[in-house]
């Protein structure tokens, strides 16, 4: 066994292990200024199907943990109709008064 080849090793495995390591703990540091101020508006969490359904029921439990965990007020609106092609788009539309997520 060649020295120079026992010596090389450690290095190119310390090398593969620090980049992810330095990419983690960047994305890790900006990722905590980004997500101080979300959400900054009330969330609307639109359910592209008919009210009383399973998929309401679900809709409305998870608004009820984003505003639990969020501290932010969040409302449910259900928007029943052609299996789902007009609530969809408005979820995709911007609002200025709510962040809007679809369900």
């Amino acid at each position: 066994m060649n020295i120079e080849t026992s010596t090389r090793k450690p290095m190119a495995l310390r090398r593969r292990l620090l980049w992810p390591l330095a990419a983690l703990l960047t994305a890790a540091g900006l990722s905590s200024t980004a997500l101080a101020a979300y959400p900054d508006r009330p969330i609307t969490l639109i359910v592209p199907w008919a009210a009383g359904g399973g998929t309401d029921a679900t809709g409305r439990f998870v608004a009820t943990l984003l505003e639990r965990e969020l501290k932010q007020l969040s409302t449910l609106s259900t928007v029943p109709a052609a299996a789902a092609s007009l609530g969809t788009p408005r979820s995709l539309t911007p609002s200025p008064t709510a962040t809007r997520l679809a369900l």
